[in-house]
């Protein structure tokens, strides 16, 4: 078994960093006891750092080709997920996360309180073998409808690829969902 995050908070504060946090989690030290090996995507330049996450994604994929991935994801109220952002230009998301040999990015945006990310494409989501996708909260209540009723485009609203995914299963506490 191989662990690793879909999406780094690319910081200097540890306590920021999805991998860190982790670490610091009784599932990492089960894991960890049972022989797991774990892949920390941070380390040196952002975009330096997702090449040597898309390699080593690539590499595991070679040495394990019956390997399965399975990916958990959550869906922030703007419409991101697995570190995907809203982008306003389209061209520019395209090229970031929707190149079919490119498994994982590290890039740099505007976006909220970490504007430097490490993350898995469009690529290596659609390779998994099952995805979870967890929405959660009132605040996301208009995240979903516009999920379920797909309202906007992918580069806007990234988590709707998900939709796409044969193998992802959606779970929510909304109400909008039910209907």
């Amino acid at each position: 078994m191989t662990i690793s995050v879909l999406d780094e908070h690319y910081v200097a504060d540890e306590s920021d960093r999805n991998f860190c946090k982790l670490m610091r989690t009784p599932f990492y030290h089960s894991a960890k006891v049972a022989g797991a090996t774990f892949f920390d995507p941070y380390g040196g330049e952002v975009e330096e750092a997702g090449k040597r996450f898309a390699t080593f994604l690539k590499d595991w994929q070679t040495k394990y080709p019956e390997g399965k991935i399975v990916v958990t994801a959550g869906m922030g109220p703007d419409g991101h997920t697995a570190g995907i952002v809203p982008f306003s230009e389209k061209t520019l998301f395209a090229k970031l996360f929707e190149t079919p040999e490119i498994l994982a990015v590290g890039y740099k945006t505007g976006y909220g309180p970490f504007p430097e990310r490490v993350t898995a494409t469009f690529s290596l989501l659609n390779s998994a073998s099952d995805v979870i996708l967890y929405a959660t909260g009132k605040e996301k209540t208009e995240a979903i409808q516009i999920f379920l009723a797909e309202e906007k485009s992918l580069h806007e609203f990234p988590a709707l690829f998900l939709k796409t995914l044969p193998q992802a299963t959606f779970f929510t506490d909304s109400n909008e969902a039910r209907k």
